[in-house]
């Protein structure tokens, strides 16, 4: 049955050697449909080496493979009333208690690392991400303020031999369910407001006019006054430098560009602050100031915003 399957669903080829892994352990038909929830089809998703959450990547989840078996719509999917998976297509579908594989197919974006600065860069090169079988950290969409990250190791790199992504490269994740978990994205409270700043690349540029949108002690929301003015240079994983006035003394604050949202905002990963002439790692109580002096601001001048 499950050959006969294979011929309906689009395969792929690999394009280089496949180092042999040890095996990771079933998927429950269960196990899956919580998964499917928490990372539907046509949902972007992150990914980075295990542990190296600095090395974050996007990409598009375009289908599963189960099985050996590629399935590129949640309406192939559907479950009897026993609960096992049904993976459907005409003319036959097979029922399945236990998955013995579950990937997600992404495509493959060669622009990724060049998104990053010369330091991850280099970072980036000890992992070599093209290499079968290293460990990945994936993450999926945000519900409320809980992201489900689950863990996965490159399988193999493959060019999609027909479908409608025929002579796509992508990457296949193999996915260990049994380690599908949460966080909650915000660790820290966050303070809404519209509290004026600059930004500018640490190397240097022009200082581009933003509102800090909201803060918290890892991470700055930013809202760019003129977005056609926005440099192409402020990438995702660019080291910035954020200038803001507070209490008469202005504070530079260097992090990295975790993300540019649809919506035209930057997130700022906080990292360091400008110490004299030295930029020195931002301290929990140096967040915490800055934060309480943003808060008494915001009050005081009438900056409150609605959250974003």
């Amino acid at each position: 049955m499950l050959e006969r399957l294979k011929k309906f669903f689009p395969q792929a080829e690999p394009t280089h050697r496949v180092t042999p892994v040890a095996p990771l352990p079933p998927v429950s038909a269960a196990q899956f449909a919580e998964l499917l929830n928490l990372f539907p089809i046509g949902s972007h998703i992150n990914y980075c080496p295990k542990g190296q959450s600095s090395l974050l990547f996007n990409t598009l989840l375009i289908g599963y493979r189960i099985n050996g078996i590629d399935v590129y719509s949640a309406a192939d999917f559907s479950f009897d009333e026993q609960g096992r998976l049904l993976l459907k297509h005409s003319p036959s579908s097979v029922a399945l208690d236990v998955l013995d594989t579950v990937c997600f197919i992404a495509p493959c974006d060669d622009q990724n690392a060049s998104r990053l600065d010369y330091s991850r860069r280099e970072e980036l090169e000890r992992f070599n991400l093209s290499e079968s079988g290293n460990q990945l950290t994936v993450l999926g969409q945000t519900i409320g303020r809980k992201t489900p990250s689950v863990e996965a190791r490159l399988n193999q790199t493959q060019r999609l031999l027909d479908g409608i992504f025929a002579n796509q490269p992508v990457n296949l994740f193999a996915l260990n369910v049994e380690r599908l978990t949460f966080y909650d994205q915000r660790n820290y409270f966050r303070i809404q407001t519209r509290y004026p700043a600059e930004l500018q690349p640490a190397t240097g540029g022009d200082l581009i006019a933003c509102d800090i949108r909201d803060f918290s002690e890892s991470a700055a929301k930013l809202e760019l006054i003129t977005q056609a003015d926005v440099p192409e240079n402020l990438w995702e994983g660019r080291r910035v430098i954020l200038s803001l006035l507070l209490n008469d003394q202005t504070l530079h604050i260097q992090g990295r560009i975790l993300r540019r949202e649809p919506s035209g905002h930057l997130v700022m990963r906080l990292e360091a602050i400008q110490q004299g002439d030295e930029f020195e790692p931002l301290s929990n109580l140096d967040a915490m100031g800055i934060k309480s002096q943003i808060l008494q601001a915001t009050v005081n001048q009438g900056l409150l915003s609605e959250p974003t």
